[in-house]
């Protein structure tokens, strides 16, 4: 059996440990929930848009129909005319694109720069 003496020697490191079990489930302090950064690196712009294609003209098959069948000069040179027109918007139309391309992935680049730019510094995973 134990004796009064070796009670009295545990019971101090027994109540210590009893405080800090009961400290250690409890929290005095508020719980804070972490807040998330808020980062703009515009990701979610919308690209521009490719300009509307030219419209269909007459083309060589027509005017070379036009041609065969004797039809007058003037008709066939305004259908030869409107082909070269529409020749023209298409190459018009080509030069947007492109820009319009080159735009879109410069905004892109940038984006990705920026996001990188956050993950290097920890701020974003």
């Amino acid at each position: 059996m134990h004796t009064n003496k070796q009670m009295l020697r545990w019971t101090p490191l027994a109540l210590t440990l009893a405080i800090l079990c009961a400290c250690g489930t409890t929290s005095s302090r508020p719980s804070i929930a972490p807040t998330a950064p808020a980062i703009d690196c515009n990701e979610h712009a919308p690209g521009e848009k490719l300009p509307a294609y030219p419209t269909n003209t007459p083309m060589v098959e027509s005017v070379k129909e036009l041609i065969a069948e004797g039809a007058p000069v003037s008709e066939w040179a305004n259908a030869l005319q409107s082909w070269i027109d529409y020749s023209g918007a298409q190459g018009m139309w080509s030069i947007k694109a492109a820009g319009v391309a080159q735009h879109n992935n410069i905004l892109r680049g940038a984006t990705a720069a920026c996001l990188d730019a956050y993950r290097k510094r920890g701020v974003i995973r």
